[in-house]
């Protein structure tokens, strides 16, 4: 399975869980459409530093440690971002999705960057 599909399948199913508000505003394919996604390669990050990252980031809302798959909700202000990393062979995989209203904000793409500045060195 492609990285980015199963990044977005794991996404649908933290929209599911954790995603009411955003749902009610979109569907979820069209949310899933404009997810950002991005592979950052993390040859030497660990789930533990990730989690870290990812609480001092916001509010870490699952982990499975087994899969090393992650959902966050990421604060970035008055504004909070429902986050996915995925650790897999040496490669970090993030989603994000912010709706945007008339002056873009770019949160999906700060939210990640928020996790990357905390985990590559």
């Amino acid at each position: 399975m492609p990285a980015n599909k199963e990044i977005l399948e794991i996404y649908e199913y933290a929209l599911d869980k954790y995603g009411e508000f955003a749902k009610a505003l979109e569907k979820t394919d069209a949310i899933l459409k404009k997810c950002t996604v991005e592979e950052i390669p993390a040859p030497r990050l660990t789930g533990e530093k990730l989690r870290e990252a990812l609480i001092f980031a916001g509010k870490l809302f699952e982990e499975d440690t087994r899969a090393n798959v992650y959902i966050a909700l990421v604060d970035l202000g008055r504004n909070q971002v429902l986050t996915v990393c995925k650790l897999n062979k040496g490669k970090l995989l993030i989603a994000s999705y912010a709706r945007e209203g008339l002056i873009k904000q770019h949160l999906a793409e700060k939210a990640i960057k928020a996790i990357k500045d905390r985990v590559v060195v």
